[in-house]
């Protein structure tokens, strides 16, 4: 008979277990005991199950349901007297502006256009107003992290040099411009 409270043995299918020195003969006597888990497994296995239940909200989600919510229209003004958008006045230049919760990058394209691209490039989220170089003579934009480039509309028109095919244009926005004063709209 054992005489020891139950921990972590294992008994033969004969032999009737003891706790505290009582005999538990009368109490119904499941098949062999194994080994019953210890401390750690036990702890690990709680915050697995737990970890699963915190996860359960997030079941029906998708990716784009976890970011910020989406930007809203809006029009900025820009004015090429003003500090913030001086590069603009040399074409090449760029300005980056937020627009209704977007960040855009502003490029001075040719004497008389403005155009707008999304400051993140298509291809790794580089940014634009940092990292793109206009190219006044080829109407192209390059993004000069990977060597991505774009055409005026957006449309990818050179692949990154990292081999990663890119297909997905840059997004564009709406600018009118009369020479010092413009807006953009999203």
């Amino acid at each position: 008979m054992l005489t020891a409270p139950l921990t972590s043995a294992t008994l033969e299918p004969d032999e009737t277990p003891s706790f505290l020195g009582f005999a538990m003969a009368n109490f119904p006597v499941h098949p062999p005991l194994t080994k019953l888990p210890v401390r750690r497994e036990f702890i690990c296995q709680i915050g697995v199950m737990a970890s699963a239940v915190a996860l359960l909200p997030l079941t029906g989600c998708e990716v784009s349901e976890l970011r910020l919510p989406k930007p809203v229209s809006a029009t900025l003004e820009f004015d090429l007297a003003k500090d913030e958008y001086k590069a603009l006045v040399n074409v090449g230049g760029k300005a980056k502006v937020t627009v209704g919760g977007q960040d855009i990058a502003l490029i001075r394209a040719s004497p008389t256009e403005i155009i707008a691209f999304q400051d993140a490039c298509a291809h790794q989220q580089c940014s634009i107003s940092e990292n793109g170089q206009w190219d006044a003579t080829l109407n192209i934009l390059t993004c000069t992290c990977h060597q991505a480039k774009f055409a005026k509309d957006g449309k990818v028109v050179g692949q990154p040099t990292d081999g990663q095919k890119l297909t997905t244009p840059m997004k564009m926005f709406k600018v009118t411009f009369s020479g010092t004063k413009g807006s953009v709209a999203t």
